[in-house]
């Protein structure tokens, strides 16, 4: 058989081509080694530039495939990663040095401070970091799913509601079961979540050595933030996002669905006379007329650093929530001054100042919630004349008293119109608190350290909740008559 000359030089073109692309790839062996003992590293990440790679095995080995100008990264967990260039060759034996910067790590331990190598009880340090990817004014939810055991519970949709906190269960009828709070070193004491430097989960029976029966629930060591650098810095964060409740896949029927599931349930006589077909005129949504699009806004802003010899730290935060569920929002407004002073050599005065003020907002009645779910879709809230739906409220509250609009039925047990009644009522308040610390260090030796700590704490309330005239029959006996309360 005769090859042409085209023939033949495509067959060499291919053959140079694998020639090449094989002679690219080197084979490559070795071992990974732990510098500090010289014990292999099992399952350490040997991986290739370019892509690809493998783990070592129990002997701390590995074999790999890489291109000649390729550089391999060995790594694994607490230790520093090693980069290595292949250039031909075929053994590549690294060490590996333990992650120092890892294991000495600082952690906030109550009154003291600890290396985390030097840890032997079960403590979770976070940074602010890893805290601020959530907007809220609660740093329980800013530890829902961070902390390994660590259980945060949600019991209301309420608008600044603080979350539940369960660190080690609950092991009290009778005593509180949440985490004891340690802010600044001083047990209790109030603080802004944007202000948090570091926070410290403590999570088993070790605490109780610290703070006592107080601990039984676990501790959680706040760290506020502090001037410490010798330029001035300004930050300022703003952050906003919308709120939607959600059902799942709960839906209530419509008035066409409701009304031919009442027709399967009762005779055609008596169904007639209880559900006439004017109702399918009607048909109105109780859960997204309660419920609304709620929306979070919050803007901080922070100076930090360092006049003459005194180190400050102030802050100003703007937290602004409506709440999904109508006639519920919450506003926070706070403050923060933290200073320091060296006053000798040996002696330093540190001050820590901490004001907020909120404003709440509720439901006027937990009937509002209720009916969300179970009214009926066609009865109407509004005004009907003429068969058309006007813009005014009816007002209802006793089921013997037929519509003072078209002379209908109100349908739904336990008759009452609440959005008629949030029209006119209200449920609402507003706090203050202010917490003041004075730390005193005195250095007496190198080895001896002597502190005071003394705070000031104190805060009020007040809730007013108010019931309107037109929302209750106006034959209500004087004497039963609600009227407005104040806590």
């Amino acid at each position: 058989m005769t090859l042409s000359p085209t023939r033949i030089l495509t067959v060499l073109a291919s053959l140079a081509l694998s020639i090449t692309m094989s002679a690219q790839n080197v084979s490559i062996s070795g071992q990974v080694l732990d510098a500090s003992n010289g014990e292999p590293v099992i399952g350490a990440g040997v991986l290739i530039s370019s892509g690809g790679g493998t783990v070592t095995d129990y002997d701390g080995k590995y074999v790999i495939s890489a291109p000649m100008g390729a550089e391999i990264v060995f790594s694994s967990l607490g230790y520093n990663e090693v980069k290595e260039t292949v250039d031909g060759r075929t053994v590549i034996n690294v060490s590996l040095h333990p992650d120092t910067q890892l294991l000495d790590e600082v952690v906030v331990l109550g009154y003291t401070t600890q290396k985390r190598a030097e840890l032997s009880s079960s403590v979770v340090s976070l940074s602010e970091e890893k805290l601020h990817d959530v907007t809220t004014p609660d740093v329980g939810n800013m530890l829902q799913g961070k902390v390994a055991g660590v259980v945060v519970m949600n019991s209301t949709g309420q608008p600044g509601a603080s979350a539940d906190i369960r660190i080690r269960g609950t092991g009290s009828i009778t005593a509180g079961a949440g985490p004891l709070f340690v802010v600044d070193g001083v047990a209790g004491g109030s603080f802004n979540p944007n202000d948090i430097e570091t926070l410290t989960v403590l999570k088993d029976a070790s605490a109780t050595a610290l703070y006592g029966a107080a601990a039984s629930g676990g501790v959680i060591v706040v760290t506020t933030k502090s001037g410490n650098q010798d330029k001035t810095e300004v930050n300022f964060k703003a952050s906003g996002g919308i709120k939607k409740a959600l059902t799942g896949r709960f839906r209530p029927m419509t008035t066409p669905e409701l009304y031919k599931f009442e027709k399967s349930m009762f005779s055609p006589v008596v169904f007639n006379n209880s559900y006439p077909e004017e109702l399918l005129n009607y048909n109105f949504d109780w859960v997204n007329n309660c419920f609304k699009l709620g929306n979070v806004q919050n803007y901080y802003a922070s100076v930090t650093g360092k006049a003459g010899k005194v180190n400050y730290y102030v802050s100003l935060d703007h937290y602004n929530e409506k709440g999904t569920l109508i006639n519920t929002n919450f506003r926070k407004n706070a403050a923060r001054l933290n200073l320091s002073v060296p006053i000798t050599d040996r002696l330093t005065l540190s001050t820590r100042l901490n004001y907020s003020k909120t404003y709440d907002q509720g439901t006027s009645s937990w009937r509002l919630l209720e009916y969300s779910y179970y009214a009926m879709p066609w009865d109407i809230p509004y005004v009907i004349k003429d068969g058309k739906i006007t813009d005014e409220l009816i007002y209802i509250t006793d089921d013997k008293t037929p519509r003072s609009d078209n002379g209908g039925k109100w349908y739904t047990q336990n008759p009452s119109n609440v959005l008629h009644s949030e029209q006119y009522n209200y449920s609402k308040g507003h706090g203050e608190s202010l917490t003041g610390d004075l730390q005193l260090v005195w250095n007496v030796t190198d080895w001896l350290t002597l502190t005071s700590i003394n705070r000031y704490d104190t805060s009020y309330s007040y809730w007013e909740t108010y019931t309107d005239p037109r929302t209750y029959p106006p034959n209500l006996p004087s004497s039963t008559r609600p009227s407005a309360t104040t806590t």
